[in-house]
């Protein structure tokens, strides 16, 4: 298996829940799935329109975003099965008191690793909360709001319409730190501004 494998099994699932359970033209769910779990953002569809159940979708098919090798925002899937093989492994451990290393696609990955992945999904949950908590203080829906966040520090583009030429300063300088957090990668940026440390001399 690779990551493109689930990447593609992801997108069919996503597509066939969004064409059964949100009764969307076999198309424009297609369409809707591909532009939010790409990060593309092209969307010719009113997603104000949709449901706060199909909103919360969407928000969970850009917060997961593409394969860690495209271009594609949100937390990639690599990050995603890597924490649900942690989960696995801490269970497995709790119950049978025996050590069991992660693989993912043919390597094993340490738990330094794991704590990286664990520490930038953490990070970008809480920088989304926070975000749509501020915007919903500006009266705007609470679903909304949490859509208008992930979509833009994922970089994705698709709106409910909250982002307006006649949207507050205020948070449109909010949105603008939201995408440049999202395109650069969270921890990135803040090891770009840490104070670099010189090393001791024995």
């Amino acid at each position: 298996k690779s990551e493109i494998t689930v990447f593609f099994i992801l997108l069919i699932a996503a597509a066939l829940l969004v064409i059964f359970a949100f009764r969307l033209p076999v198309f424009d769910a297609i369409f809707i799935v591909v532009s939010g779990m790409s990060t593309t953002g092209f969307s010719y569809l009113s997603i104000a329109g949709f449901t706060d159940g199909l909103k919360l979708f969407l928000v969970f098919l850009m917060f997961v975003g593409g394969a860690s090798f495209s271009t594609a925002g949100g937390i990639k899937i690599f990050r995603l099965l890597l924490l649900f093989k942690a989960i696995r492994k801490a269970i497995n451990e709790s119950i049978s008191g025996k050590y069991s290393p992660i693989t993912l696609f043919g390597k094993e990955y340490s738990n330094q690793e794991i704590i990286h992945a664990l520490v930038f999904v953490v990070l970008m949950i809480g920088f989304i909360f926070g975000s749509a908590f501020i915007t919903g203080l500006y009266g705007f829906q609470p679903v909304d709001a949490l859509f208008e966040a992930t979509s833009a520090i994922t970089c994705t583009g698709l709106s409910v319409g909250i982002v307006s030429p006649s949207l507050a300063l205020e948070l449109k300088c909010l949105f603008i730190v939201l995408m440049i957090l999202g395109r650069v990668e969270i921890l990135s940026l803040f090891i770009m501004f840490s104070p670099t440390k010189e090393p001791r001399n024995p």
